[in-house]
């Protein structure tokens, strides 16, 4: 009996032990290298969002700039309007009054 115990117990006992201890130890290292994959996907994210940023800043510069330059060009138009409507109302009032004489 104590053979047995001896050829079967101690090597079942030891192997359970040696599990044990490797899920134990294996799972910190299993959480560690985790937590480093979601740090590294989340500084990927960032670099992306950071890019995606910049580019709208650029964008929103270049807009800005447009929007300078159609509003001088809409201020040019309006001035060339009314220049050309009050030539005009030039011109149908001296048809009127030769239409009257």
């Amino acid at each position: 009996m104590e053979q047995l115990l001896e050829t079967l117990l101690i090597p079942f006992l030891t192997s359970i032990a040696g599990a044990f201890s490797g899920w134990f130890f294996g799972r910190r290292k299993q959480t560690a290298e985790a937590v480093q994959s979601e740090l590294d996907s989340i500084e990927k994210a960032v670099t992306i969002w950071r890019e995606i940023a910049q580019d709208l800043k650029k964008e929103l510069v270049e807009q800005g700039l447009q929007i300078q330059q159609l509003q001088t060009e809409v201020s040019t138009l309006r001035r060339d309007n009314a220049r050309l409507l009050s030539e005009l109302k030039q011109i149908k009032k001296a048809q009127n009054e030769s239409a009257n004489n």
